[in-house]
């Protein structure tokens, strides 16, 4: 793939956020903005997160870092309400890293021109584009005889499924895994110019029944850290990078920067629909979603690089059509009979995918990627604590408690198929037929809901640990405050491990401002 040229570092970004950031924070009241007779509403925040590694951590290459990040935003979320009916809300991000002047160059992951271009430009990361959303909601007016018919159009993020810490059927915007381990999911969506239209059935044909239909024009694949020179970068992909970097002839850089576009013609869109519907206290959905993967496969080609190069290896990124289908349910308990224990959910989400793409072993001709069906599920156990059980059952507290198993299976991948395909993940780890994995969450709010304490714990069978504590307090109506950690174990050939195996143990700080 043919790399943009690097370019200067743009250091004033960050300064300017910061500038802005202070003279705005100096000037306004923290008061969201209304003006009633117009339609119009707006409110702003400046955000700083900074990112300490709790030891020096290192990446592929060796080098050593204490801080992971150090970026500043400014966030600026409107809504224009022309019509009862008729709205329009957009979402704008200013964002910058001032990462690179606050910690000696040479120490850190980027002494190099690709990281230059991949690192220090971080508006070129899809999760802080400067527009992150922008899009029109209309109601369509109708008797309740017909129902109910609602459309969004424009750039937006769609979410399927709610499982803990994993992707199941969350399956409709890409991600941007830079940095894979944000708190909420929301924040790594890659928002798509698409169009969404919820029918609500009428009560008299089906009570809190109806469909979600999605479509999309525009294809974008997932974005990876760039290889070797980023701290989250995946260790399947240093690898791929070094052993390149060592040929004799040109190798365009940066395995997953770019994909094969599907052309912007109909038969190449992407479309979906959910069927939802709830029956007193249960509710399911039955899902099918028609999409290029997001995860595009890398086919090798001899190309002319540069005049002086004519001959070298490019790998084209290309996506492949796939079929998914799910299905989820939530079934509340309000009552368990025998025990008496009351405020209990329990949840389950599945999902088919026809023809998924995975990377293996190299074959002849120089491919590494496999297509294979995969079959996976959640279940999950939710209970709601008022108070402190047997403590101060009358405190004011709220905790929610929440246990899940989450398992994969590669269809037909026997132990013959595995020795002969060695299918891993992106992060490099191999993959067995059966995948295994438990997460614990435990959330409370306490302090008139002013503190909110969260601790997600992660298993994997394959030994493989991951702790996320963090803790976010409301400081005022205006600030905003919350800490947390990272903290990874594991063997190094596993996702997880890698990244304790580089020393990925980090604490980070974040603090929020409205000042609109």
């Amino acid at each position: 793939m043919e790399g943009r040229a690097a370019s200067p570092p743009r250091r004033f970004t960050g300064a300017a956020v910061w500038a802005l950031g202070v003279v705005l924070v100096g000037a306004t009241a923290a008061r969201a903005l209304e003006i009633p007779e117009y339609g119009l509403s707006a409110q702003a925040f400046f955000r700083n997160r900074t990112g300490f590694f709790l030891d020096d951590a290192h990446n592929f290459r060796g080098d050593k870092a204490t801080l992971d990040r150090f970026e500043q935003s400014l966030w600026f979320d409107g809504k224009e309400q022309f019509t009862n009916d008729l709205s329009v809300t957009m979402r704008l991000r200013f964002f910058a890293d001032n990462v690179f002047d606050v910690q000696n160059q040479r120490r850190y992951w980027s002494n190099s021109d690709l990281a230059e271009r991949n690192l220090h430009h971080t508006f070129d990361l899809e999760y802080n584009d400067f527009l992150r959303e922008l899009y029109a909601d209309y109601n369509v007016p109708m008797s309740d005889q017909y129902g109910k018919l609602f459309a969004r159009l424009g750039r937006q993020q769609v979410a399927w499924g709610k499982a803990d810490g994993f992707r199941l059927l969350d399956i409709i915007n890409p991600f941007d895994f830079r940095e894979p381990f944000y708190p909420t999911f929301e924040e790594v969506r890659i928002p798509l110019w698409m169009l969404r239209v919820d029918y609500q059935l009428p009560r008299n044909i089906v009570e809190n029944g109806g469909f979600q239909f999605i479509w999309s024009p525009l294809y974008q694949n997932d974005t990876f850290p760039p290889a070797i020179v980023s701290p989250w970068s995946f260790r399947a992909f240093d690898t791929f990078q070094t052993a390149v970097n060592g040929l004799h002839i040109p190798v365009r850089p940066n395995l997953f920067d770019d994909a094969k576009i599907p052309g912007l013609r109909l038969e190449n869109s992407e479309a979906g629909v959910r069927w939802s519907h709830w029956i007193k206290n249960f509710g399911y959905t039955l899902n099918y979603y028609w999409d290029w993967t997001n995860l595009p496969h890398a086919r090798p080609a001899l190309v002319p690089v540069t005049p002086d190069a004519p001959l070298g290896l490019a790998y084209i990124n290309q996506p492949d059509r796939v079929h998914r289908f799910g299905a989820s349910f939530d079934y509340n308990f309000y009552e368990l009979p025998v025990v008496k224990v009351s405020n209990v959910v329990l949840r389950g989400e599945w999902l088919y995918s026809k023809n998924n793409v995975f990377y293996g072993n190299v074959q002849p001709d120089g491919r590494g990627h496999y297509f294979r069906d995969s079959s996976d599920y959640v279940l999950g156990i939710d209970k709601i604590f008022f108070g402190l059980p047997y403590v101060a059952p009358r405190w004011n507290s709220q905790t929610l408690a929440s246990f899940q198993i989450f398992q994969s299976f590669l269809i037909g991948y026997t132990d013959g198929v595995k020795a002969r395909e060695g299918l891993t993940n992106p992060g490099g780890a191999h993959l067995n037929s059966v995948q295994t994995s438990f997460t614990f969450f435990l959330q409370n709010t306490s302090l008139q809901s002013r503190l909110t304490s969260e601790l997600l714990a992660f298993y994997s069978v394959a030994g493989e640990w991951w702790f996320r504590p963090r803790f976010i307090y409301d400081v005022s109506d205006r600030i905003k405050a919350e800490i947390g950690a990272q903290l990874f174990y594991g063997h190094r050939n596993d996702l997880v491990g890698e990244f304790a195996n580089k020393g990925m143990q980090e604490l980070f700080v974040d603090l929020r401002y409205q000042f609109l």
